[in-house]
């Protein structure tokens, strides 16, 4: 009989596991913090959103500029050095390198110096690693 309670007591545990259900409070209603999930949902699926279309905006521009690099190595490098035509991907890797040590920063547009101080550090630290995202994802094609 014991090991027959024992049993029912572990189902019952696991099932008020399984469907969260609290035995020690009251249960919580659905219309709780319903509009305040979905703002919080709404944001975050914004903020992806702007991101992810700003890395394919930068990936485009990229390719862009590398197949301009490209088509004028193509044209004047390697006729006159003799040097080997540039594939797609080394090309947007030089240009990458080409942007990353010619960054200017441009925060002196702002009239507050506070700002243009975070701004700037900002830019300082995140314009490296988005180098080095890039940079690494280029690699994958080379």
């Amino acid at each position: 009989m014991r090991k027959y309670i024992k049993e029912e007591y572990a189902k019952a545990l696991i099932d008020a596991a399984y469907y969260r259900f609290s035995y020690m409070g009251e249960r919580p209603r659905p219309e709780q913090n319903k509009g305040e999930k979905m703002i919080g949902f709404k944001k975050l699926f914004t903020l992806t959103a702007l991101v992810g279309l700003f890395m394919v905006s930068y990936l485009v521009i990229l390719a862009w500029n590398g197949f301009v690099l490209t088509k004028l190595w193509a044209w004047f490098v390697v006729p006159t050095f003799g040097l080997p035509v540039l594939s797609l991907p080394l090309s947007m890797g030089i240009t990458l390198i080409v942007h990353y040590l010619t960054w200017q920063p441009d925060a002196h547009r702002s009239e507050d110096p506070h700002f243009a101080c975070k701004v700037y550090s900002g830019k300082a630290f995140l314009a490296p690693a988005w180098t080095w995202l890039i940079g690494w994802l280029i690699t994958l094609f080379i």
